[in-house]
């Protein structure tokens, strides 16, 4: 298991990039990170196939990526890339990589040592798109961000993207944190809804060509920002919330769902944390051997008024053995 995370720097807009890694049973060491610096305006990938793991992030202004090789790591060509990294992950048993130029959402794969033209691309305006991780085939939800935005699910067949089912509209403002996941006939989106103080987060289920939408997931008050994960055959809700500030910082709190069957229904529900920082970060899920491994942006242990921290927690898979 691989975990990246920034140090700071005193270059503008670019971090040092720090990676860790661990055994099942073992504990975490530092890696060799692919790259000193990245971008910080920009997302950092790790992605892994066959055994395989690669990277693709942003170095001034300009696309990396590359695979570990050994122990080394060994750069890709990217020259028909163009445009800014979205995503770069494992779709449908296939590398993809998603940059936007524009207004238009192009797509790549990587096959052998080089990123080639995977699709035709589209043009999206300014829509959030997210692809999905663990689908049998390339999922991709996109969100408009006006008023009246709704969420439209793509799947890749051939080289287009073709559109499942209707799209859903009139959903609201709010941040496209997480792409879609499978289950049967059923792919669920998760769809937060910007609100004045408490921004609910909720699961869009698109069975048959129909939406549902599920009431939202937050544990008490705070506003909540959060992905869906597929992981073997399990599927999980993770969220932060975030309530009043006190004191110039947040009341934070943690939140792990399991969720069950084609409706994605929750399941078993727990908090992970409660404390007191700067505000949300990044969350994930995985199931890695017989446990769940969480991860979570947590305050700083040494400044927690001006940093958060990567933190991972593992738990017990339910005897059920789902």
């Amino acid at each position: 298991m691989l975990v990246a995370g920034y140090a700071n720097r005193r270059d503008a807009g670019r971090a040092t990039l720090r990676l860790a890694s661990r055994e099942q049973r073992g504990t975490w060491t530092p890696s060799r990170a692919p790259i000193s610096t990245v971008d910080t305006n920009a997302p950092f990938f790790l992605a892994a196939r066959g055994g395989t793991l690669c990277f693709a992030a942003m170095q001034r202004s300009q696309l990396q990526a590359g695979c570990l090789s050994g122990q080394h790591w060994r750069a890709v060509t990217a020259q028909q890339v163009r445009g800014r990294l979205v995503q770069f992950s494992l779709a449908g048993r296939r590398l993809l990589l998603l940059t936007s130029d524009g207004g238009v959402l192009r797509t790549y794969e990587l096959a052998g040592h080089a990123l080639r033209p995977a699709a035709e691309p589209i043009t999206l305006g300014g829509a959030i798109s997210q692809m999905s991780q663990g689908s049998a085939t390339p999922l991709m939800s996109s969100r408009g961000t006006g008023p009246g935005s709704g969420v439209t699910v793509r799947r890749l067949i051939g080289k287009k993207w073709m559109i499942v089912g209707r799209p859903l509209i009139n959903v609201g403002i709010g941040p496209s944190t997480g792409g879609p996941i499978e289950n049967g006939n059923s792919i669920a989106v998760p769809l937060v809804t910007a609100q004045t103080d408490h921004w609910p987060i909720r699961i869009a289920v698109l069975t048959g060509g129909n939406w549902s939408v599920s009431k939202p997931l937050n544990v008490g008050s705070g506003s909540a920002q959060g992905i869906l994960a597929q992981s073997g055959r399990t599927s999980f809700a993770i969220w932060q919330q975030d309530g009043p500030i006190k004191q110039g910082l947040y009341a934070a709190s943690g939140h792990l769902a399991e969720l069950t069957g084609d409706q994605f229904r929750v399941s078993t529900a727990i908090t992970l944390w409660k404390e007191f920082n700067i505000g949300p970060g990044d969350v994930d899920v995985i199931r890695f051997g017989a446990r769940v491994w969480v991860m979570t942006t947590r305050a700083s242990l040494s400044a927690p008024r001006r940093a958060l921290r990567v933190h991972i927690d593992s738990m017990a898979l339910r005897a059920s053995g789902t």
